[in-house]
């Protein structure tokens, strides 16, 4: 008896488990796509140079734009679009100030107050191509809300020891 009873239960494992995923799954949201920021490299050019970069052109004081700090960081053009990603962004509200209507992405930030850290996160035609982390205690670029975005054209102006859009 006891070995059905064993047979039994090794049977039904796999459809118990089976059962168990249908419902997790089942509770996700159909991904258009799906972006995975852990995988990005660093195929624009050196985040540590533009984090540099912007803090030299912070300390000289003078407007800038986007793509000249880029530039000078050595990075190339293969970016149109800048977003700030913080803490408690979500999927809907990255997805519809970069126009990636329905896409799931796998390595925000998550929710974190105050919020610590964060990144810029650089899009090509609508796909991110590079991320540059970012600490609270030292953004260069500020972003008064976080459904904002900028271009490689965006104008920055110095706001106390920070730059913020024009």
């Amino acid at each position: 008896m006891k070995i059905v009873r064993l047979a039994l239960i090794v049977l039904m494992l796999p459809v118990v488990g089976a059962c168990s995923l249908a419902s997790r799954d089942s509770g996700r949201q159909a991904c258009a796509g799906e972006f995975d920021l852990h995988a990005l490299g660093e195929p624009l050019g050196s985040s540590t140079a533009l984090d540099a970069q912007m803090r030299h052109a912070l300390y000289e004081k003078k407007p800038v734009r986007l793509e000249e700090l880029t530039r000078a960081a050595g990075w190339g053009d293969g970016w149109d679009l800048m977003a700030q990603v913080g803490s408690n962004t979500q999927d809907a509200v990255l997805n519809e100030f970069t126009q990636t209507p329905g896409y799931c992405w796998d390595g925000l930030p998550g929710v974190k107050m105050p919020v610590p850290e964060g990144f810029y996160l650089f899009f090509n035609n609508h796909v991110p191509v590079q991320k540059v982390t970012w600490h609270a205690d030292a953004m260069p670029i500020q972003l008064m809300r976080s459904a904002i975005s900028l271009t490689p054209q965006s104008e920055l102006v110095i706001r106390g020891n920070e730059f913020v859009p024009a």
